[in-house]
């Protein structure tokens, strides 16, 4: 059997298994129960507070096949092992971390060039950019899904506060998602309690209290 790293073995896999998380938790839930879902979620954090866990639970809530979108994805499905694996079709992760990017301007450039491959191989299949890293994930992806039907949802997790900059290119609707969107800041190790502990210190970036007490549509 393959060695696997800790802290995937143990990543929380649904929104009770957080631990020092509960007001992004709680926020992501009460939008998911309600239907409230925001366009756009900003996580921000330094390595290892919960930037990727939130954001792979919030994708298999989007995308379970047994419950639909769901607080409560089953963790059993094909949709939630695929995203619990890193290999769902369905989401496409740009990791300028394991590149060592210090710039977030051209991870937001690919972002946007992978949405627009996704348009252009549902109306011209033809015409996809074989160069691309993720030609196959896009056009299986692209395949999949009406045109009619698509419903994106960014989530973008960054190391610190910092200004995002704007895409070069508004053709995608990228630099309106930026100016909606939603951030949370994670709760640092220092804020983390034991469960039954009490509340932790963590708190929402502006706008997020409202969302956690109303369905997480505050509005940026």
């Amino acid at each position: 059997m393959s060695y696997e790293v800790l802290a995937r073995k143990w990543r929380p896999r649904s929104f009770p298994e957080l631990v020092g998380q509960d007001h992004v938790g709680r926020a992501l839930v009460n939008a998911l129960d309600t239907d409230r879902l925001h366009h756009a979620y900003l996580f921000a954090g330094t390595r290892g507070v919960g930037k990727t866990t939130i954001a792979r639970i919030l994708a298999k809530s989007l995308n379970c096949e047994r419950h639909g979108v769901s607080s409560e994805p089953c963790g059993e499905c094909g949709a939630c092992q695929e995203v619990d694996a890193g290999r769902f079709v369905d989401l496409i992760e740009v990791d300028a971390l394991a590149r060592q990017a210090a710039d977030l301007e051209p991870v937001l450039g690919e972002l946007l060039a992978l949405l627009h491959q996704l348009a252009l191989a549902q109306t011209v299949p033809g015409a996809l950019d074989e160069s691309i890293g993720d030609a196959d994930r896009v056009r299986a992806l692209a395949e999949r899904i009406d045109p009619a039907d698509v419903q994106l949802y960014y989530q973008i997790g960054t190391l610190g506060r910092r200004d995002l900059g704007w895409a070069p290119d508004p053709r995608t609707g990228l630099e309106m998602t930026l100016l909606r969107m939603l951030a949370f800041r994670p709760a640092g190790a220092s804020d983390v309690q034991a469960p039954g502990a009490g509340s932790t210190g963590g708190g929402l970036d502006a706008g997020a209290d409202k969302a956690a007490e109303g369905g997480g549509a505050a509005s940026a």
